[in-house]
Formats: structure tokens, C-alpha cells, sequence
């Protein structure tokens, strides 16, 4: 190990051993600055809750003003009292403090009542009146509450992961270059307890499935639906990708729901380093699976990941949280609870 090379968190891994310190990835000079953020965050809804709440005490200062300062004042106290508590996550007592308010408002506008039923414009004032501190203060209510779940979710899946990027138990022989891709920052790596893949690398909304293989030095190439070895079909090839593409599939649909691109790599060896074993693949993407040669494997699988280089997206990360609460064991996608992200 040169002293260009930092130890990885991979169980000892050595990261970045097998990329040459003057020849770096392509795709690592578009990363920029190694900062990680959790997104979505709660900035957004904020920011709703903050406009109509500003809206809101326009028309309750207006109220106090113009009408009635005594009730104006204690329905903007409920309302402000009802807003809060959503923040804080608790919706059941927020809503009869929030009913209160608007109770407060109806005494404000009664003096909107129209003398007869007939009197239309008196009617549509009055319904005007009330819907004018009903909205915002609903509008704002449903923000917090989308603030606050967003904040509960980012919090979750940050307790979760503890700083950490490694998860789970090796099954078998994982992929020995999987640590070169901690330099995508937020790439999180997961081991898997079944399937032909060893490990799930998520970055931002893209998965990377992982699976190793070796195979015998020759031309590698696909005839109809079979892998080919130096033009004749060969059986172990073709059942290992079709293992991958098991595995893809699965993956897909469980994580299709919250947007993530997913793709396998199935990262073929040499039997040895000498020149007799050398191995040239040229297999298409077979339905998501990518077959590659060994040492293609850091450009490849690293510029798929770095398209979402410097985000954790919340929402993937509560869908895969029984991946990191219990790493022990991961289970596979088709037996997993449903997050309730």
C-alpha cells in the first residue's frame, strides 16, 4: 500500500488500491467538494408555513384593527398555539386548538351576518371573511406537518446510519474493488444475504447491485439469449447473469416507488494476473445488467453512481432502513416490510 491510499471503513479494505494515484477515475473530477446532504429537507415546507402563516396575520391583524381586537387577539394566539404544536409532531392536540381559533374568528366576522337571507353580497362577504383566515391557517397547518415529517424522516435515517457507509455481513466473495467507490461521497454500501449480487451501493436515487465472478481467459460475447466463450455457449456465464438480472428485477420493483435508477454489475475476473488468462468481455446490457471486465469496474460502476454524488435521498434510505437498522442480516427485496416512509 502506497501512502497515497487511506484505509477504507470496508472491513480493512484497502480504497483506492487498485485505481494508480496518477490515473484517478474520469468521473472524479466532477464530484467537486465531498459534502453530503439529506434531501429532501424540511427547508421547503418551511417555507410554505412561513408565507401563509405571514398571510394569516395579516388578516388577523386586520381583525384586531378594523373589527374586534379582543377576539381577533385570542384567535391568533389559538392559531399560533395550533401551528406550533404541529411543528412539535403532535397533530391530535393541535386540532381542537386549531377548531378553537376558527371558533374565535366567527365571533370577529359576525358582524359580516347579513340582515336576510336574500342579501347576497352581505352572504358572500361573510363567507369571504371566514375562508380568509380559514385558508392560510390551514395552508399553514398542513406545511407543518409536511415540515415536521420531513424533519422526523431526516433525523430517522441519520440516527440510522451513525456515520457509518459499510452495513451487513459479507455473504461469500464480495467484488475486492467495491471500496474505490467511497470515493463517490455519498455512496452506501450494504450487504446482501441472498441472491448473485453481494452488495447494493445507493447513491443519491441510483443502486448499483454488485456481483464478482471468475471466469476463463477467452472472447465473451452473447448468442441469443446465452453467454458465449470464444463463440460456443457457456452455461455457468449465462446462469450467473441470468442470477443477476433475477436480482435486478427485484430491486427495481421495491424500489421503483420513491425513483431510483437501478442497474447490476456483474464484474468479471481473470483466473490469474498472467497474460495467458487475459479475458475480453463484449456482452450488451442485458435487461439492466451490465457485464464488465475487472478493471473497467471502477469507470463504470463510479460514473453510474456519481450522477448523484453529494446526495443521501431520505426517502430511498427509509425504504432500505431494514438494511441498516438490523445490518446483520439483509433480507431479500421480496420478503422486506414496506417502509412507511
Amino acid at each position: 500500500m502506497t501512502a497515497s491510499h487511506r484505509r477504507s471503513a470496508a472491513h480493512g479494505y484497502d480504497t483506492g488500491a487498485w485505481v494508480a494515484p496518477r490515473t484517478p477515475p474520469s468521473w472524479l473530477a466532477g464530484i467537486g467538494a465531498p459534502r453530503v446532504v439529506l434531501r429532501p429537507g424540511h427547508v421547503l415546507p418551511l417555507v410554505v408555513c412561513g408565507l401563509a402563516g405571514a398571510l394569516w396575520v395579516v388578516v388577523v391583524g386586520y381583525g384586531a384593527i378594523r373589527l374586534d381586537a379582543v377576539w381577533s387577539g385570542l384567535a391568533g394566539l389559538l392559531g399560533l398555539g395550533g401551528l406550533a404544536l404541529l411543528l412539535r409532531g403532535l397533530p391530535v392536540p393541535a386540532a381542537p386548538v386549531l377548531l378553537a381559533a376558527v371558533a374565535c374568528w366567527a365571533f370577529v366576522a359576525r358582524g359580516w351576518v347579513p340582515d336576510s337571507a336574500g342579501d347576497l353580497a352581505g352572504m358572500a362577504r361573510l363567507i369571504a371573511g371566514n375562508l380568509a383566515f380559514a385558508v392560510p391557517l390551514l395552508l399553514a397547518g398542513f406545511a407543518a406537518v409536511w415540515a415536521d415529517g420531513r424533519r422526523t424522516a431526516t433525523a430517522t435515517v441519520a440516527d440510522g446510519l451513525g456515520g457509518r457507509r459499510w452495513f451487513g455481513v459479507n455473504q461469500g466473495d464480495p467484488e475486492p474493488q467495491l471500496p474505490a467507490l467511497e470515493q463517490v461521497p455519498s455512496a452506501l454500501f450494504f450487504a446482501l444475504a441472498d441472491g448473485q449480487c453481494s452488495h447494493l451501493v445507493v447513491a443519491g436515487r441510483r443502486a448499483a447491485l454488485v456481483a464478482t465472478t471468475v471466469w476463463p481467459r477467452g472472447e465473451y460475447g452473447v448468442e441469443g439469449v446465452r453467454v458465449a466463450r470464444n463463440g460456443r455457449p457457456y452455461g455457468p456465464g449465462t446462469d450467473e447473469v441470468d442470477g443477476a438480472v433475477d436480482d435486478v428485477r427485484r430491486w427495481q420493483r421495491r424500489l421503483a416507488p420513491v425513483g431510483v435508477t437501478c442497474r447490476a454489475f456483474l464484474t468479471v475476473h481473470p483466473a490469474s494476473g498472467r497474460l495467458a488468462d487475459t479475458i475480453h468481455v463484449e456482452l450488451p446490457l442485458v435487461e439492466g445488467v451490465q457485464v464488465l471486465a475487472a478493471d473497467q469496474f471502477v469507470e463504470t460502476v463510479g460514473a453510474f453512481l456519481a450522477a448523484d454524488a453529494n446526495e443521501i435521498a431520505v426517502d430511498v434510505l427509509m425504504e432500505l432502513s431494514d438494511l441498516y437498522r438490523d445490518p446483520a442480516v439483509a433480507p431479500d427485496p421480496g420478503t422486506a416490510p414496506a417502509s412507511d416512509a
